[in-house]
């Protein structure tokens, strides 16, 4: 038989029979696939072929069945990913579950669902390239932009955040935010949430605005946000009042030339293992500093947060902010002994 990379199926068939040609059969397959093709029944009455849709009950093509099969597969793909350790219940449900503001929660969404508006919408008309606008060597899909492309990687690098050692170069941006929320603690995952905002922020100045913002610039941003919002948030939720019914803390920017620092610690899923921010603010409220580091924690709750005042006092003095009030830092220590699970203020 000539043209076999153009035979068809009815080759195999003797057509005054509608018997499988047994020799051929052997001529061309292993024995195990001979055996499997000759439990394949064939019909005596010769119909002619047609094309059958599996997608409906009558066989027809719709466009709607068209979509729920391919939405169906897309759910079952994403449950049975082997590269994430979350259901895809889990996955979504964790995103929706972080300490960021809405619109950083959306965008996460739409990067893991592939579907932000990135160069790669050529066939809509919305770019005329493909080409990401750094490199300009590969496609701008959601995975090369903020997680693969050569300028993502010197951003994570230089991300104060400490990935797991699971994190690698070539995988991809959905299954990197999986790690992230399975091993980061806070303020770790929520700077790294807004550092992904922060390259696409980046990226719409560089095409809209043609503005090129430096890496360090970028990371600073990213992590200045990611304590500043969490200690938004902790303003609203938690208060002070002590038993002498002294009205509830809030906070207030310094007065005159002063500077205030606050910072809040919290654990980790290690007992030893502990998240310090450190935010510092000028008269006006604006953010003139910031800091994340981790620490190994030794001792009580207490001894914890000694620790991270003093660790908080050290960053202040390494940028400069040396005139120190020491009455007010035996007072703000003196208030980690009182109160030790309240974000603390201390002025110099």
């Amino acid at each position: 038989m000539t043209g076999l990379e153009e035979a068809t199926v009815d080759s195999l068939i003797c057509d005054d029979s509608m018997t499988w040609n047994l020799p051929l059969l052997h001529s061309m397959f292993m024995a195990r696939d001979v055996e499997s093709i000759l439990s394949i029944p064939l019909s005596k009455r010769k119909p002619a072929d047609v094309l059958i849709w599996t997608g409906t009950k009558q066989g027809t093509f719709s466009v709607k069945s068209a979509y729920r099969m391919l939405y169906s597969h897309q759910v079952v793909a994403e449950a049975s990913s082997s590269s994430s350790r979350n259901s895809a219940q889990q996955f979504w449900s964790s995103i929706w579950a972080t300490s960021v503001p809405p619109k950083v929660r959306v965008f996460i969404w739409q990067a893991c669902k592939g579907i932000l508006p990135t160069q790669t919408l050529f066939d809509k008309g919305i770019s005329n390239t493909f080409s990401c606008v750094w490199c300009g060597e590969e496609a701008e899909t959601e995975d090369h932009l903020l997680w693969r492309c050569e300028f993502a990687q010197r951003v994570w690098k230089e991300c104060p955040v400490t990935f797991a050692k699971s994190v690698h170069a070539d995988m991809s941006f959905t299954d990197f935010i999986d790690c992230c929320l399975m091993d980061l603690a806070s303020p770790s995952l929520e700077i790294t949430l807004f550092t992904a905002w922060a390259i696409w922020k980046a990226r719409n100045e560089l095409v809209w605005n043609e503005h090129s913002t430096p890496v360090a610039e970028l990371c600073q941003q990213a992590a200045g946000s990611a304590l500043d919002f969490l200690e938004s948030r902790s303003m609203h939720t938690e208060s002070f009042t002590p038993s002498n019914g002294v009205p509830e803390l809030k906070w207030k920017p310094p007065e005159g030339m002063n500077y205030k620092l606050n910072f809040s610690c919290k654990l980790g899923n290690d007992p030893y293992q502990v998240g310090l921010g450190v935010l510092v603010r000028d008269s006006s409220g604006l953010v003139a500093a910031s800091m994340w580091r981790q620490f190994s924690g030794e001792g009580c709750g207490l001894q914890v947060h000694t620790q991270a005042l003093l660790l908080a006092l050290e960053f202040a003095f390494s940028i400069g902010l040396q005139d120190w009030k020491w009455m007010s830092a035996k007072r703000a220590v003196w208030a980690v002994a009182k109160a030790w699970p309240v974000l603390l203020i201390w002025e110099f």
